[in-house]
């Protein structure tokens, strides 16, 4: 038995993965719920940082919503630590750490900047940690983090929703496969290769055991045997 589900427990997962990663892509930016700046403690970037960078940012913002979280590390060259709420001081270097998924936080991507003025300059990452390009035709939405799909697991979200997203489809597919049978039985068909039953026990084709709708009725009418005197 476990060896006959083996497949379509193996398509389930894959396909919960799958939507997981979709998921994530696609997770809509609903209402803040916090917000804030912190500089307290030992920092540190979430992501080895590019050639000439800081060892260590100076500040963390973080935003939540319902479906997203960002973490913001800012660093400087000169020192300077950003203000909170104001526009950072020139030269600061800025790590996006951006976490999506539904129902949990399951997949994170990232991408680094640096803030001169109101001049933002990209600075390019591995396309593991910046996430999987998107056609412009794809793309779910105009905000920045909708152009690449994020792929970096997030544990134990990216599980959890695999699970989710893979229970879900295996419903499904036994379901359908369920009724399929059913609808081969009623039209004299194998339920296992549909190949059409002209009596006995077992199909000519497959071998399995056969049980037909005439028969499951006839067993059904059958009186029971009357215990003798």
């Amino acid at each position: 038995m476990i060896r006959k589900n083996s497949k379509p427990i193996a398509i389930a997962i894959g396909f919960g993965a799958i939507a997981t990663v979709l998921g994530a892509w696609l997770s809509p930016r609903w209402a803040s719920e916090s917000s804030e700046v912190d500089s307290k403690g030992t920092l540190r970037w979430p992501i080895s940082p590019p050639t000439g960078w800081p060892d260590k940012p100076k500040a963390r913002w973080k935003w939540r919503s319902n479906t997203l979280r960002w973490v913001v590390y800012f660093g400087s060259l000169d020192g300077g630590v950003p203000p909170g709420g104001s526009i950072p001081p020139d030269h600061m270097l800025v790590i996006t750490e951006r976490h999506s998924g539904w129902p949990m936080l399951a997949c994170a991507r990232f991408y680094a900047d640096v803030w001169t003025g109101s001049t933002i300059t990209p600075v390019a990452l591995s396309p593991w940690l910046e996430g999987l390009p998107v056609p412009t035709s794809l793309q779910a939405s105009m905000w920045k983090g909708h152009e690449r799909a994020p792929v970096v697991p997030l544990w134990p979200g990216f599980a959890i929703n695999t699970l989710f997203y893979g229970t879900l489809t295996y419903g499904t597919m036994a379901g359908w496969a369920a009724l399929k049978r059913r609808r081969r039985v009623r039209r004299g068909l194998c339920a296992q290769c549909a190949y059409p039953l002209t009596g006995g026990d077992l199909c000519p084709e497959c071998g399995m055991a056969v049980r037909s709708a005439t028969k499951s009725s006839e067993t059904a009418a059958e009186p029971a045997a009357s215990t003798p005197v």
